[in-house]
């Protein structure tokens, strides 16, 4: 969190960066004062520079400067359907069990994040996205986990840029978990192929 300035674009660096570096990596909500322009939607645009260097991306974290921003907000905890969520997927059975399974804060960190990969085209690279070696184009999207651990969604391009979106877990140390989800992630993967075929 601390190796990023997070600001807003078009605005002054804040006085407390701070704030929008723990908005954005905890998935968490601004509670702002629409004093400015910046404040008045309820997701704001930010941007982070590294060792002095302006990184040229947009992300997105959500703002509540009114009382309806909360309720655009709830709104959008009650009506998405995982399976839905991005039109260019293929999402797995195994996918949406695991999704079934998490509490309701990890359900609407792992949608979010999702939606925020599907902005991206799932181009890009850490903190949100990083290829796994010797994995046969096997990728993963990187986010922490309520109240802790690291929470990975293992996805690969599917051919005319769509993507599958394989399996998700939640790892409690640095490599608990790969080993057996890129062998179920390699399966799922193959049955996805196999079906296409089939077609």
């Amino acid at each position: 969190m601390a190796e990023y300035i997070f600001y807003t674009p078009g605005y002054a660096v804040p006085k407390n960066p701070d704030i929008l570096s723990l908005a954005y990596f905890l998935d968490a909500k601004l509670l702002s004062i629409p004093t400015e322009n910046q404040w008045e939607s309820s997701q704001v645009i930010i941007a982070r520079t590294t060792n002095g260097r302006f990184i040229n991306e947009h992300l997105l974290i959500n703002n509540i400067s009114c009382h309806k921003h909360g309720i655009e907000l709830l709104k959008t905890f009650n009506e998405i359907d995982i399976s839905r969520l991005c039109e260019n997927c293929c999402t797995s059975s195994e996918f949406i069990n695991w999704h079934e399974s998490l509490t309701k804060e990890n359900k609407h960190r792992v949608i979010n994040k999702l939606k925020l990969a599907c902005t991206r085209d799932f181009q890009g690279g850490e903190p949100l996205f990083k290829s796994l070696s010797n994995n046969d184009g096997l990728r993963e999207i990187r986010f922490s986990a309520y109240p802790g651990g690291a929470t990975r969604i293992l996805f690969k391009g599917f051919g005319n840029n769509k993507q599958a979106i394989l399996i998700g877990f939640i790892k409690k140390s640095d490599n608990e978990g790969y080993e057996n989800n890129i062998r179920i992630a390699a399966e799922v993967y193959s049955s996805f192929v196999l079906k296409k075929h089939n077609k």
